[in-house]
Formats: structure tokens, sequence, C-alpha cells
């Protein structure tokens, strides 16, 4: 444990400063690590700091110092690490933009704090069946060509293009509006634990088993757009929080897209009003690669690293060799009752595998 933590664990969780006395102690001291506390407690009316609140000195220093190596060896027994600006591994694109990001927590690769082509996506806890699949297919796209993709781990969007670019055995980040170490929301425990095994990225700057707090998502939002360089709103209401990381994207400098929506449906009209305000409308993904001027090649085949079920790849092979089947004869086929059938369908169909090409038949793509 260094200096740096304990002065950080100390002005932020450990001792209860008004955001004035933090201001005067990091403009005094320039940084985190170089704050005296026998010179702040000598110097307490200069700082605006009340002679009950315990400082790091004495035997409260003893006790504070107690607190911090506990928190530093549960921390190390988690696998979870902590990047301040004095790490070679802090996001370089966090340099640019304020408020600088202090401390954050990583579970993960922490080379993905500075990976070349990064891209943000994010969008409603509630999106129609058009988001979903917009959601989940550009997942793949993005993860098929090694693009790290950030995103909030949220339930909706959030958690369908992680899905998406884990299906094609890509890397992906998520930003947590909770601790590292406390998957948020607890359903989506199981795409924490895929991220985890497939060499991805968790990160926060909120302490290990800590639960969200409403202001924790507004700040967890300016994480994720500043660690990318294009920023993706697939669908958003008009009060959608998505709307706040496509915000702070812009003031970040940012490449900003919006997927454009049916003008009669909720979730539209956020990002609408978006493209309507000079973000780029998302006609094809391959408009992302353009804007940036990446060169990227398509490194996966669609089922080569898909975790399909049996029944999806049974049909797919049933596809390649006819390219067109009806509904009613892939029941017949495999022996399978409809309610199965439509949903293997239908996880072809997200994964890009194949298409409806009338009510009832489906074709190879």
């Amino acid at each position: 444990m260094d200096q740096y933590l304990f002065n950080y664990m100390c002005l932020n969780h450990y001792i209860t400063f008004n955001k004035a006395t933090k201001r005067a102690l990091k403009s005094y001291f320039k940084e985190i690590q170089n704050i005296n506390w026998n010179f702040v407690d000598q110097n307490r009316a200069y700082f605006g700091i009340d002679n009950v609140i315990r400082l790091p000195v004495g035997n409260d220093y003893t006790i504070m110092k107690a607190q911090v190596n506990q928190f530093y060896r549960k921390m190390n027994q988690m696998d979870t690490t902590y990047v301040t600006p004095h790490d070679w591994c802090y996001p370089n694109r966090f340099r640019m933009f304020e408020p600088l990001s202090e401390l954050l927590f990583c579970k993960g690769d922490r080379n993905l704090l500075n990976e070349t082509k990064t891209v943000a996506v994010v969008g409603t806890r509630t999106p129609s069946v058009y988001g979903k699949k917009v959601a989940y297919a550009l997942g793949r796209f993005l993860g098929e060509r090694e693009i790290n993709v950030i995103s909030g781990m949220a339930l909706g969007i959030d958690g369908i293009v992680h899905e998406g670019v884990l299906s094609v055995g890509g890397k992906t980040t998520a930003v947590l509006a909770s601790g590292v170490n406390r998957p948020y929301p607890a359903r989506h425990k199981n795409i924490y634990n895929q991220i985890m095994d497939t060499g991805g990225l968790i990160i926060s700057e909120n302490r290990l088993d800590e639960m969200p707090m409403k202001h924790h998502f507004p700040m967890r939002n300016r994480l994720i757009s500043g660690l990318a360089d294009v920023v993706i709103i697939v669908e958003a209401s008009e009060k959608s929080g998505s709307l706040i990381t496509a915000r702070y994207g812009l003031d970040q400098g940012r490449f900003l897209f919006a997927v454009p929506g049916n003008i009669d449906h909720r979730n539209a009209a956020g990002t609408n009003q978006l493209i309507y305000d000079g973000a780029v409308p998302l006609l094809k993904f391959e408009d992302i690669l353009t804007s940036m001027n990446w060169q990227t090649e398509k490194k996966f085949t669609n089922l080569e690293k898909c975790e399909l079920s049996e029944n999806c790849r049974r049909i797919y092979e049933l596809l390649v060799d006819r390219e067109t089947l009806k509904i009613g004869e892939l029941q017949h086929l495999l022996k399978l009752d409809m309610g199965t059938v439509n949903s293997a369908v239908m996880e072809l169909i997200l994964a890009e595998c194949c298409e409806y090409v009338s009510i009832d038949e489906i074709q190879i793509k």
C-alpha cells in the first residue's frame, strides 16, 4: 500500500470533508500523495476543518492506517487492482477532461484502458425489439473487428451489446456504478463472469463491494464516454440517462453517433433529437470505421466463436445445405416444438446467421 491510496481513502471515505475543504486540500498540496496530515491538523482553520473531525494523526493515524491496510489486503484477495494518474496504465484519454478520475478500481486486463480503438455503446434499459437487434448486432460487428467495446453492464442496451461482443469472442469493458466486486444488476452476473473469463475489464471509481447510489450513475457515464473514441446511443427516451453520456462525449470531443428510430416510439425521441442537434445518424456499422479512418478486418466468421445452442447449430447446418427453409419444415426435421424452433431461429437471426424472407421462411446470410 502506498501513500496515495492511504490519503485517497482518508480524503474520500474515512473522513467526512465538505467539497470546499477537499478543494482546499488538493489546491494546497497539488497532489493527493503530498497531503501532510500533521500540517493539516495544525492549520484546521485555514482548510475549514472543524475541531471535532478526526484526522489521521497520533492514535487516529494508527487506526486509519489499519483500516486502509485491511482494505488493501481484501482488494488483493479479490484480484482487484487500482490505477491512479501516476500509473503507466492510467487512461490517457482521461487526462484530457475534468474532473480527473483520481483512482480507478480494476479487475481484468488493464491494457484495455489504453486500447487504440474503442467504442462506447449505451442506451435505454427498456429497448424495443429493434433496439435489441441493433445493439446485439453492433456488439458482434465491433467484437469481430477486435474493437474494444465499452458500456455500463446495465439492463437493456448495455447488457445486450456486451453479450454481442462476447458471442464472437471479443473483448469488452464494463464501467460499473457499483464496486468492481459487486456485479450490478445482479441478473447480469453471467455477463460479468464472461467478461472476466474472456480477458475483458471491469472498472469503477467506487469501493469493492459498494452498492450503486443515484449520483454514481452520471459520474460513471463520464467514464464510459471518456474511455472511448466514439460514443453510440442506440435507443434513448427524452429523459434517458444515456443522453448524459452523449453530453459528456460531446464535451470530451468524442465522435457521436445516434441510431435513428421510429418517430412514434418513445425510445427514439432522445436519439432522434441528438441527430437533429448534430449527432451523426448511424445508418450502417461501417460508417464507424470510415469516420475514424480505422483499417480493420473481420477476424471471425459468423459461427467460429459464437456460443450458440445445439438447436441453433442443427438449424444452421440445414440452412447451409438448403439455403432456405420454412419454419414448419424445421419443426418436422428436428422433431422439436414450435416454441423451441422459434427461439433457436431468433438466436440465429440475432447472431446474423440467417434472416426472414417471409413470415414463415428463413434463409442463410
